[in-house]
């Protein structure tokens, strides 16, 4: 008979969730690119997509596992987690440069339903990057 403790059970189940949910994020910008009418829309959803994997493992490389080693119980206060959060969301910014970037915001509707989308998308971009 296999054993599993109640902790392992649970982050399997969340692991198995984490996946799930990146793989409905992945669809749902694969569906919003499909309604964006422009090519340079649609190039600029696609690339959002890479720009948070890189900006999440840039920001978790020069800062969060530095702070985590620091702090000794690896986790982060609600002012470093907003402080990488800035990093992470200038990041993204940046290597979508301000003509993808301003379609991003374009076809999100806005500043703010922009941050709100990519701030679960960066949520599970830092979660499958703990497994």
């Amino acid at each position: 008979m296999i054993e599993i403790s109640l902790g392992e059970g649970i982050a399997q189940v969340g692991a198995g969730l984490i996946t799930l949910l990146l793989s409905l994020l992945a669809w749902g910008i694969r569906v919003a690119a499909s309604k964006v009418k422009s090519e340079l829309g649609q190039n600029a959803l696609f690339a959002l997509d890479s720009a948070v994997y890189t900006a999440v493992s840039f920001t978790n490389a020069t800062y969060v596992e530095e702070l985590k080693d620091r702090n000794g119980d690896g986790k982060l206060s609600g002012e470093e987690a907003k402080l990488a959060w800035d990093k992470t969301w200038t990041a993204i910014k940046a290597q979508l440069g301000p003509k993808l970037w301003g379609e991003v915001t374009k076809n999100f509707g806005g500043a703010a339903q922009t941050e709100e989308a990519l701030r679960a998308k960066v949520e599970s971009a830092v979660a499958s990057s703990k497994k």
